[in-house]
């Protein structure tokens, strides 16, 4: 974002000599002119379609907080091509209500629907049959383990805290049958707790914490919730405490699986790489505990 000239040379090159429309997706600056004279210049340069993701650059991971939308509809008022938002979809509704304060043509989500791929359909679902969708995808569709394990430490973030068993042996797993065997029993488990919940789930009438957002059980797919909200009275920061850990177990099974494709794999190599990981998740149950 700072050398604009490098920017505006790529996108009209690309411009200039492809046969398909060129997009471009854009964060924005703390100016909101500034954002969008950079907004002008992307479309100068040949962009057909901006998408504006309406939080800095520095608006990430831990420190996202609140796309601001308000950016968004400036970009949308400025230039003639169209515009897309994201930022802030956490429901299904929270698309039209995107739309209706920008202006903006379509609405895209990354993060939301990594954790929630049911997000643009509206159902609310349970964790257990998104992952083995997911799977079956995976047993026709070459997949790394390590891809298959991220999107299910997703899928069941807010289950896995729990299950910590089952996360230890998400950590370890390396094929889809593997994967599938964890998935069952977590799924077992899932089923047994959404059968005695009360009073029971009513997909219907979700109450919401009093920050409005809702409080699903943790069997329902949902968004990851990362606002830094007083944890002592927010159960939505209460669960991202926890949900942390389950990130951090996920963060060291990627590296356990990067490990693993660089040397071979002996039993001494496992043995070890299943002791440090039995003491990290002891380190990450403390953590959540606090």
């Amino acid at each position: 974002m700072e050398d604009w000239n490098l920017v505006s040379q790529l996108i009209r090159k690309l411009h200039e000599n492809l046969d398909i429309p060129v997009t471009a997706k854009i964060r924005v600056y703390p100016d909101v002119e500034k954002t969008v004279e950079y907004a002008k210049m992307v479309e100068a340069a040949g962009a057909q379609i901006i998408t504006v993701h309406g939080r800095l650059r520095e608006q990430k991971g831990h420190k996202t907080g609140l796309a601001d939308w308000a950016k968004i509809k400036a970009v949308k008022d400025a230039v003639k091509v169209p515009v897309f938002a994201n930022g802030n979809i956490l429901y299904y509704e929270d698309i039209q209500r995107c739309i209706d304060a920008t202006g903006v043509e379509g609405v895209m989500s990354a993060e939301t629907n990594l954790y929630n791929p049911a997000l643009f359909s509206g159902k609310i679902l349970p964790s257990w049959q998104l992952a083995e969708e997911y799977l079956e995808i995976c047993r026709t569709v070459s997949t790394k383990s390590s891809y298959i394990r991220a999107h299910l430490f997703k899928l069941f973030r807010y289950s896995l805290p729990i299950h910590t068993d089952l996360r230890q042996q998400l950590v370890v797993a390396h094929s889809v049958e593997e994967f599938s065997v964890v998935v069952a029993e977590l799924k077992t488990r899932l089923v047994e707790e959404a059968t005695k919940a009360t009073p029971p789930f009513d997909a219907d009438n979700v109450e919401t914490d009093e920050f409005g957002y809702r409080k699903y059980p943790h069997w329902i797919c949902q968004p990851a919730l990362r606002f830094e909200h007083d944890k002592q009275h927010s159960k939505s920061k209460r669960l991202l405490n926890e949900c942390q850990t389950s990130e951090q177990t996920e963060q060291t099974s990627e590296q356990t699986e990067q490990t693993s494709e660089q040397v071979e794999q002996t039993s001494k190599v496992v043995t070890s790489s299943n002791e440090t990981t039995e003491d990290c998740d002891t380190k990450r149950q403390k953590v959540a505990t606090a």
